[in-house]
């Protein structure tokens, strides 16, 4: 006989943490129109040569994950626990009230949101690799 130590229920509310592709970017107002995005040259006026128009540049920029709550709770229908030889697996099936159905591990899911929330500050910090991505996804919080 197998005990299986599961950390929640059936009908229990969880909160799940997802996660997003996105690119981190250090943009400056561009130096040649300064933040205007035209230029006029012998009397016309026309897009800035070095931003095209955009009115900043970037400077450097890094793809990362940024990891987030859902808004709307869900709720356990099931669960699944595998055995094989790789070793155990325990899956939830969760649900939305409007139908949207998952399969999650037990790390992507919370009974409370405000550990959800903390998790995710957890990740992004330790995703941020060098004190450069650190500073810009703050700037990018504000």
């Amino acid at each position: 006989m197998h005990t299986v130590n599961n950390k929640f229920e059936i009908g229990q509310e969880v909160f799940l943490i997802t996660e997003r592709k996105v690119r981190i970017e250090d943009k400056r107002t561009c130096d040649v129109c300064l933040g205007v995005g035209t230029v006029t040259y012998k009397g016309y006026e026309m897009n800035c040569p070095k931003c095209h128009g955009r009115r900043e540049i970037v400077l450097n920029s890094k793809p990362t994950i940024i990891y987030s709550v859902e808004d709307e709770p869900y709720r356990i229908i099931s669960y699944r626990y595998t055995v094989c030889k790789d070793g155990e697996v325990l899956r939830y099936k969760i649900k939305q009230n409007y139908g949207k159905e998952k399969s999650v591990t037990e790390e992507e899911i919370f009974a409370v949101r405000e550990e959800a929330v903390k998790a995710c500050d957890d990740l992004n910090m330790s995703n941020a690799y060098d004190e450069w991505s650190k500073q810009l996804l703050e700037r990018q919080e504000e």
